[in-house]
């Protein structure tokens, strides 16, 4: 099965294309704000080196959040079109899955952890080849109060960045994976894409939805200014 992988939920974003669990082509880039720019012309590069054409892809695998609103919405859009251009299904991966994915290979706990900013951590726990918990939104203190709940040692994901000390107070023998790590990968996202696929769970293009853990910042600061407009009429 040829399948095209699409990532930009985070400050990075691949464009991927494999034969089954062969990689025949990837570009890979850490370009925060760039994904618009660059998404294109990265279709275009993986399509060359691997030597397929856009008609042979029978599988669509994009990350579907959370991470950056603007990027999951420009990866699901893209996927989506391709989708209905070329009459294949999606599968929509949810992003701590598709990290998870990369490190499983540690048996005990794992945590990933993205940071969603305004001082709070995108994250779910993993053991055991499966998630342990919701996919969460939580501040600081509670993502610590998780580490040692669930006996956490070992942390994946760009929150290490920001809180990693804290990480390290809390839970001094902890370990941090390899920056590489932290951020979705085409083979994770085709791996677990083929596994939808064999099991039924693709979808079609137009079901495709993105998964947003809280609103964007922009409509929680609307729908603030217009609370406060209404609370100035009532007065």
């Amino acid at each position: 099965m040829k399948i095209l992988t699409i990532d930009s939920a985070s400050e990075s974003f691949s464009v991927s294309i494999f034969d089954e669990d062969k990689i025949l082509s990837e570009v890979f880039l850490k370009k925060t704000g760039k994904q618009l720019t660059y998404l294109a012309q990265s279709l275009d590069y993986a399509f060359l080196m691997s030597g397929l054409d856009r008609k042979d892809i029978e599988l669509v695998c994009v990350s579907s959040g959370p991470g950056s609103f603007t990027g999951i919405r420009l990866a699901e859009v893209t996927a989506m079109t391709f989708s209905q251009i070329m009459s294949v299904p999606v599968a929509p991966i949810n992003t701590l899955d598709s990290v998870y994915e990369a490190v499983k290979f540690y048996k005990r706990s794992v945590a990933v952890a993205f940071d969603a900013r305004r001082d709070e951590i995108f994250t779910a726990i993993y053991g055991d080849n499966k998630r342990l918990t919701d996919y969460l939104a939580v501040s600081v203190k509670e993502f610590n109060a998780l580490l040692k709940k669930y006996e956490v040692k070992f942390v994946t994901g760009n929150a290490i960045t920001r809180y990693g000390a804290n990480m390290k107070n809390v839970v001094p023998e902890i370990e941090f994976a390899n920056e590489f790590f932290w951020y979705p990968h085409g083979f994770a996202l085709a791996s677990i894409g083929l596994e939808m696929y064999n099991n039924g769970k693709t979808i079609p293009f137009n079901e495709v939805r993105p998964f947003y853990m809280r609103k964007p910042e922009a409509e929680e600061t609307r729908e603030k200014k217009l609370k406060e407009q209404a609370n100035k009429k009532d007065e």
